[in-house]
């Protein structure tokens, strides 16, 4: 196969435990989750020494013995274990291959994080997994080598690619992903609760979503804490109703040059991998062939808003069952999917008993506050809802469908094994969805395939093809035969598709598998689509379940409005961009005001540099006199300096000028990069996102310095006068600061566990009062993640206070006494003077750490709930290393660091005011 510049590097070497480049800046920043300053570097530092590697490092040979190679793969477990078998079974097959875990960079629950700072660093392995939605991520950015030519050599020995995912893995004509273990997502339904509450053991998917919402209503006991359905938060899973109601979440388009129109791709292309465009307007007559494709989400339209109403129907229905008939009586109700308006009766009848049953109304704010009045005047509460919700990022809806409090559950199975093993299947039944409402509902679902991807930075063939075998030996019948083989040992052969079992010699064990189970299994493979992979998609499904939460939580709100604005925001910022015509004249503002902008620094630096001019030509008092003596004594200064001045220029400032070319690129880790210009800025300061984490971020240090500046000083003047167990006191209050700062967030998070065995919701409810959400809670999270730094950073800085109030005479504080001073009077006109200076000091750090404070929030809300906490340290790190958009979080680290600057600045010209003099002894 010949090379192409995009997937080759400068040696195939990759060493066991070398760091060169910016791979050691990039580990710790990944690692630690430092504030911004240390990842801009990080960021910086890709742009510098990524791809190329650098080679500071020395490399050993991928050759260890003759004949043999090594394959890096992400993780190799050790012998002697289960997981093991088939790593020694692709040994046994494939004796001169050495298998080796790839020494990189790993980040754990961020997404996919870690694989982009390896690709960067250039420590990825040799082949490594991901899913559909990630593929043409990947592929964008240079990571994938294709596959055809492997592909069409041994297509004879491997299963056959589904011709729904073949979209997603053939990108412009090419195979760059093979697909490994599918999945589907399935409606799960215990099979004792629809024969308790139904009458009868349905295997069969409810035929419409009236049905569907029907049967969630019988099963819901919320008396015995059990709902009919679960909806679990998150976009990922909406995407599943959109294309039941006949939606697509993003489309590929092309604007036509000439009208800025934008045209669709041809429906009857969507099975290849290429979206398929008229090479010629017909309307305008303009040519789309050199038009590059965009993506634009198209989740605003009526089958999403249909789709959302579903949702709202499930969440919010307010209804009565009366004990005595056990009929479900609908009092709110949303049964129109196009628009979702709730129908309110204020009165409802009983078909069975004919008794009349009237609603009457609490707190508007709050639903579960209405009551429901018989015929005799006896108030009862009212039921909300027929399923459960759980947020994103919160809940086990798994957890509780196998403790019998939800009736159905949404999940994913697969071709390895027909269903999750933890679900016997004699008491849990699978069906596909129902369609959505006509005339566009359909039935589909999601289908997912862990898809295999070779490395593009290897450049030794013999690696490559190592590689392969790796690939296909994953694929085929040798794994194939040792996983089911492992499966009926460990007595889960119902678990195992009846082909598989007849196949590999377990015949006997096919009755043991529910037909039923491979039945709907293969209907929702046919059925089946992949999740919304255009690039950058990743970032728009954050953004919209955002969108998603508000509107579930909350039936008040206007549904169509809300989804409309994220989907705009998910456009102009995430997917497409902007309008040609308002970029163009954005960007004449935004030249003007960089030339302003350029021509005051200008001025500024030839005032600098005019003032050092006059200052180096004044006359002084030097230590050493003679006209010689002045060049010897600069020769031994700048002697003395130059290590340490080389260290800050080579690793500090060379990587800050070479690094800040990228905010003014479309960057890509690997592969070509575009000159942007100020787009980077523009979006930036355009982007509601970023003000948006501005004004959290002030908020966030508004409150840390409010509280936890002034709490070291108030503390260190109240030890100051505790006349015994002073260093005792000192002790207790230092000792949080010398545990890690993640460590504090995670105890942290215990203490704020919102279910009624929380250690806070425990001393809450011993006084009587209810369990608190805390970090759900956005009126709360805010405070509750700024409550841990203050908590640690205490005791440190009152001890650097303690200190300052030693140079403060008593005779001060005698003096102050006879002149009738209080307590007040003696802080405010003796104590505090004396430490003014420190304080103003402190002030800087502290302003400037606020600002970058980040790790607590990640750790503990990852900027929820509802971007509640989701300051700017966070959306420059989920932008840069979760979303690829590194040219984009370093223009807006560049808009902080420029912020900060200023504040700086005006701070040290207050202090050059102040004058500082040793203590006297």
């Amino acid at each position: 196969m010949k090379d192409k510049p995009a997937f080759t590097r400068g040696s195939e070497i990759v060493p066991p435990f070398a760091i060169g480049g910016g791979y050691g800046l990039c580990k710790n920043a990944a690692e630690t989750m430092m504030p911004p300053v240390c990842f801009i570097q990080c960021i910086l530092l890709i742009g510098l020494f990524g791809p190329a590697g650098v080679g500071l490092g020395v490399e050993p040979s991928r050759t260890l013995q003759p004949g043999k190679i090594v394959l890096q793969l992400a993780e190799v477990p050790p012998p002697g274990g289960k997981e093991r078998a088939e790593f020694d079974l692709f040994l046994k097959l494939n004796p001169d291959i050495i298998l080796r875990s790839a020494t990189g960079i790993t980040v754990e629950n961020v997404g996919e994080a870690h694989l982009f700072l390896a690709m960067a660093a250039d420590r990825a392995p040799d082949v490594f997994k991901g899913a559909l939605r990630d593929v043409q991520t990947y592929y964008q950015q240079g990571f994938l080598y294709p596959l055809d030519d492997f592909y069409n050599r041994d297509k004879a020995q491997l299963p056959s690619i589904q011709a729904n995912v073949a979209p997603v893995i053939y990108q412009n004509g090419r195979l760059v992903a093979l697909p490994a273990f599918y999945k589907v997502m399935a409606l799960l339904h215990r099979r004792d609760l629809f024969e308790k509450f139904i009458g009868r053991d349905t295997d069969r998917p409810p035929r419409d979503w009236d049905e569907w919402f029907r049967w969630s209503l019988k099963l819901t006991r919320p008396e015995e804490d059990l709902y009919g359905m679960s909806i679990r938060g998150g976009a990922w899973l909406w995407e599943i109703f959109v294309w039941l109601a006949g939606g697509e979440m993003a489309r590929p388009f092309k604007v036509d040059p000439k009208s800025g129109e934008w045209i669709g791709a041809l429906a009857e292309a969507e099975r290849y991998g290429a979206p398929q465009f008229p090479e010629v307007n017909p309307a305008t007559g303009a040519r789309l062939k050199a038009v590059p494709v965009t993506w634009r989400a198209t989740c605003d339209d009526l089958s999403a808003i249909r789709a959302l109403n579903f949702y709202r129907r499930l969440l919010w229905v307010e209804w009565f069952r009366p004990s005595d008939t056990g009929q479900e009586l609908i009092f709110v109700d949303y049964p129109d999917y196009d628009r979702g308006k709730a129908v309110v009766a204020t009165e409802v009848k009983d078909p069975i008993s004919n008794r009349t049953y009237r609603l009457k109304r609490g707190d508007p704010a709050r639903p579960s506050s209405d009551r429901i009045v018989d015929d005799h005047g006896v108030e009862r509460p009212i039921f909300v809802g027929a399923a459960r919700w759980y947020s994103g990022r919160g809940g086990a809806p798994g957890q509780d469908f196998k403790e019998g409090k939800i009736a159905m559950l949404i999940s994913a199975g697969g071709r390895d094994a027909v269903f999750d093993r933890e679900y016997a299947p004699s008491l849990v039944g699978l069906t596909a969805f129902a369609p959505g409402p006509p005339p566009q509902g359909r039935q589909a679902t999601e289908l997912n395939a862990f898809c295999l991807c070779m490395n593009s930075q290897i450049k030794d063939p013999r690696v490559r093809e190592a590689a392969w075998r790796w690939m296909k030996f994953q694929c085929g019948p040798e794994r194939r035969r040792l996983k089911v083989k492992e499966w009926v040992e460990e007595g889960l052969a119902a678990y195992v598709l009846a082909e598989w079992l007849e196949k590999y010699g377990f015949a006997d064990y096919v009755e043991e598998a529910p037909k039923s189970w491979a039945e709907q299994n293969r209907l929702l493979e046919s059925v089946g689509r992949p999740e919304a992979g255009a690039p950058g998609f990743r970032a728009a499904f954050r953004e919209l379940d955002h969108a998603l939460d508000r509107i579930c939580v909350d039936p008040r709100r206007d549904a169509a409005t809300e989804l409309k604005s994220a989907v705009t925001y998910v456009n102009r910022f995430l997917l497409s961009g902007k309008e040609p015509s308002e970029l163009r004249k954005q960007r004449k503002i935004a030249w003007g005001v960089a030339a302003a902008a350029g021509l005051a620094l200008a001025a500024m630096i030839r005032q600098l540099w005019i003032g050092m001019r006059a200052q180096a030509g004044a006359p002084s008092a030097g230590l050493i006199a003679g006209p010689r003596a002045r060049p010897r004594h600069h020769a031994m200064a700048w002697t003395l300096m130059l290590p340490a001045l080389a260290l800050v220029a080579v690793f500090q400032y060379y990587p800050l000028c070479k690094g800040s070319i990228m905010a003014f690129q479309d960057y890509y880790i690997l592969g070509s990069r575009r000159f942007v210009g100020l787009d980077n800025f523009i979006t930036v300061l355009t982007s509601a996102s970023f003000w948006h984490s501005v004004a959290v971020t002030f908020e966030y240090v508004a409150l840390s310095m409010s509280v936890g500046f002034v709490a070291p000083i108030f503390l260190a003047i109240a030890l100051s006068e505790i006349p015994r167990l002073k260093y005792f006191y000192r002790t207790i209050y230092f000792l949080p600061s010398v545990t890690s700062g993640l460590v504090i967030a995670f105890l942290w998070k215990q203490l704020f566990d919102p279910t009624p065995n929380g250690i806070l919701n425990q001393l809450l409810a011993s006084v009587g009062l209810d369990p608190c959400r805390w970090l759900q809670d956005p009126s709360l999270a805010m405070l509750c993640v700024v409550l841990p730094s203050i908590w640690a950073g205490a005791g440190p800085g009152c001890l650097l206070y303690l200190a300052a109030l030693k140079i403060v005479s008593d005779d001060l504080y005698e003096a102050a006494d006879l002149d009738g001073a209080g307590w007040w009077q003696k802080i405010r006109h003796v104590m505090f003077p004396a430490i003014f200076p420190l304080i103003a000091i402190n002030f800087i750090g502290a302003f400037i750490g606020a600002f970058h404070g980040m790790h607590n929030i990640f750790v503990m809300t990852a900027g929820g709930p509802d971007r509640a906490t989701h300051v700017l340290g966070l959306e420059i790190w989920f932008n840069a290393f979760l979303y690829l958009k590194f040219g984009y979080a370093a223009a807006m680290a560049w808009v902080l660091a420029a912020a900060l600057v200023g504040f700086v600045l005006w701070q040290m010209k207050l202090l050059k005011k102040m004058e500082f003099r040793t203590a006297e002894g």
